[in-house]
């Protein structure tokens, strides 16, 4: 009897975020599983790249309320409820195929923190991608050492 068996995400949990956290604090970069998010006045804009990328790579973790540019610090979100409403909106609505993020909020270092799994999509439904810019230009895959490279060449060209 020929069977399909079906993949589960394992659930996240606090301690994993708090590692994250502290991975990121340490080594002071993200890595194509984590990535930090500052969130203090508002949803950020372009999430889709991120969601995205987890989905078509190993899955990974955003955490909301984290400022990269200042070191990793916990800098806690500007409204839990209204930061998830709209990931998950995101997720539903402008995605394809759709995107079934597992989110935690909690207290971190006196401040609020939102912590987003994305995993990693069924082979059979990749890729995923941002319906607004189709499947061609909408569809990511995590390239953070290529992204850290540009950055610095801006900067380098910017100074």
């Amino acid at each position: 009897m020929n069977k399909k068996i079906k993949k589960v995400g394992i659930f996240m949990k606090k301690e994993e975020v708090i590692n994250a956290i502290l991975y990121l604090q340490k080594y002071k970069t993200e890595t194509d599983r984590i990535e930090a998010k500052s969130a203090i006045l508002g949803c950020p804009n372009k999430l889709y790249d991120t969601i995205s990328a987890f989905s078509n790579k190993n899955g990974g973790i955003i955490i909301f309320g984290i400022n990269e540019e200042n070191g990793f610090s916990v800098d806690g979100v500007y409204d839990a409820n209204d930061l998830q409403n709209k990931i998950t909106n995101l997720c539903s609505q402008s995605m394809e195929p759709v995107v079934r993020p597992e989110i935690i909020t909690f207290e971190y270092s006196d401040k609020t923190i939102v912590a987003v799994k994305i995993n990693e999509m069924e082979q059979l439904k990749k890729p995923c991608y941002y319906k607004k810019n189709g499947i061609k230009n909408g569809a990511y895959i995590y390239r953070m050492f290529w992204i850290k490279i540009m950055k610095n060449i801006s900067q380098l060209l910017l100074d």
